[in-house]
């Protein structure tokens, strides 16, 4: 088996598709937000006046009927298709994370990248046949597409590989930067999919589906590319250990549980892991944030695209301007540096989502006034978008601050069950957000209490980060005489 200890690792290779692979994924997920919402809301127009006869305008673009779809049983029964599929598209994930991990740990961290983005090809292109072609079934039976994420555990699992390789080939001192880096791919790769989802959609509803999946089938290029990072010592203790694909995998599956039971031990990283989970169910609000100002604003969906391009800017300069050179130019280190940035980031977070919901006391202030209304609610919930794209630096904070914690032995577990978590969170935030976003004031207007109620899990966290502990994980590491080479970061300092 090929490892980044038998053969000398090109650092430019390595990071050339790292970070192909991380803007693509979030690419693609990114290109596929806006169009998603409108296609499940075509879909539910279409049976919805199907069913009581009433003809309408059946274009699948982001004109035609759409606003005809803007009456609350439809909107209802949009966040409802959309949560669900991000419920259930998160239980594979959740199911397979590890075993995946266990699998990555005896083959390869490859084979499962590409095991992953497989099974994102067939989900959206079951969705896409559903919604598109099969007029005959439900549109509910597009959920059926999470089926297809058993293959790979999803995108999740994906980025945890990802993050994975960096724990196996660059050293904590350095790796705060690579992840905050990385991190501002997602953000990047935001700023230019959602205006670009939004021309497409102008054209034909199909398109960005399209582009979508010929990216997707692009990954697997990069992933061919991607130099095998699985350390040595780990190869070379399955080897040894174990005779047969079955055993290697249940003694790497028995090895993680062990190494998780450590973790949730230590107080600091049980914080942290229950950060994970309600950062999650926090930030899932902003996926209603179109539908919320579409009704609210009485704007088509592609008009909307302005206020997740403001908090994509905000993510962006938090994450490859403000952190970056506040970890160059301060001589504060782990782990003091990141929990200072993981409590800014919660603070932020409060603020931000605050923002967004108190945009709706300017109804009784404005009175009946509809221009100004719009105008200024716009305004603040641009403003509050804004600072809760700020708030993104908290996952890559929470991300360096446990990996100084658990140190290099524990590094790859910590990733690998983070993005469980990440999981949980995914599942309990799509019924819940859900259901408090279908809550409507007097006159039929979502009442956006899923922001308020993001605010006030950012300030649970806050709280809890007071009785943080950051001590170091006491384990033994494994010495079996294998040298570790860090690509990037000297092993000694």
């Amino acid at each position: 088996m090929a490892t980044s200890t038998d053969h000398p690792m090109s650092a430019q290779r390595y990071f050339i598709s790292v970070f192909a692979l991380k803007f693509t994924t979030q690419f693609v997920t990114a290109l596929l937000e806006l169009p998603m919402v409108r296609l499940f809301e075509a879909a539910a127009c279409r049976e919805h006046y199907q069913d009581r006869a009433i003809p309408w305008a059946s274009r699948t673009t982001s004109g035609g009927g759409e606003m005809q779809c803007k009456i609350p049983p439809i909107q209802n029964k949009v966040a409802l298709l959309i949560g669900l599929k991000v419920t259930f598209d998160a239980i594979p994930g959740l199911l397979t994370s590890i075993w995946y991990g266990a699998v990555a740990n005896t083959r390869g961290r490859r084979p499962v990248l590409a095991l992953a983005c497989i099974g994102q090809i067939l989900a959206w292109s079951w969705v896409c046949a559903i919604c598109f072609y099969g007029h005959q079934f439900m549109i509910e039976t597009a959920w059926l597409s999470s089926a297809f994420l058993l293959i790979g555990g999803g995108p999740r699992l994906l980025l945890a590989i990802l993050f994975t390789t960096c724990a196996d080939v660059i050293t904590w001192d350095k790796r705060s930067v690579v992840l905050f880096y990385l991190h501002a791919m997602t953000h990047l790769s935001r700023m230019l999919a959602q205006p670009l989802a939004a021309i497409l959609m102008d054209e034909h509803l199909w398109i960005p589906f399209a582009l979508a999946l010929g990216l997707l089938l692009s990954e697997l290029f990069w992933i061919w590319n991607l130099p095998e990072t699985l350390p040595a010592e780990l190869s070379e203790n399955q080897d040894v250990n174990c005779t047969d694909t079955q055993s290697s995998t249940t003694i790497s599956t028995t090895s993680t549980l062990q190494n998780v039971m450590t973790m949730l031990s230590h107080r600091g990283l049980s914080i942290i892991f229950a950060a994970f989970i309600v950062k999650r169910i926090a930030f899932s609000s902003e996926g209603f944030t179109f539908q919320y100002a579409s009704e609210t604003l009485h704007k088509k969906l592609s008009d909307t695209a302005w206020l997740r391009i403001s908090n994509t800017i905000g993510a962006s300069v938090v994450l490859s301007i403000i952190l970056p050179l506040a970890s160059y130019f301060t001589k504060w280190h782990s782990p003091g540096k990141d929990l200072f940035n993981a409590r800014g980031s919660l603070a932020i977070g409060v603020i931000g989502f605050g923002s967004i919901f108190f945009a709706r006391t300017f109804d009784a202030m404005c009175g009946g006034m509809y221009f100004q209304l719009a105008t200024v609610s716009q305004l603040i919930s641009t403003i509050g978008m804004f600072i809760a794209g700020l708030a993104e630096g908290l996952e890559p904070s929470l991300q360096a601050l446990g990996a100084f914690i658990v140190g290099e032995t524990l590094g790859a577990n910590f990733f690998s069950f983070v993005s469980m978590l990440d999981v949980v969170g995914e599942i309990v935030a799509g019924p819940s957000m859900t259901a408090i976003y279908r809550v409507r004031d007097v006159v039929g207007n979502p009442a956006g209490y899923a922001f308020l109620l993001s605010s006030a899990l950012f300030a649970g966290i806050l709280c809890a980060s007071c009785f943080m502990q950051t001590r170091k994980v006491q384990i033994e590491a494994p010495s079996n005489g294998a040298e570790r080479r860090p690509l990037l970061g000297d092993e000694d300092e």
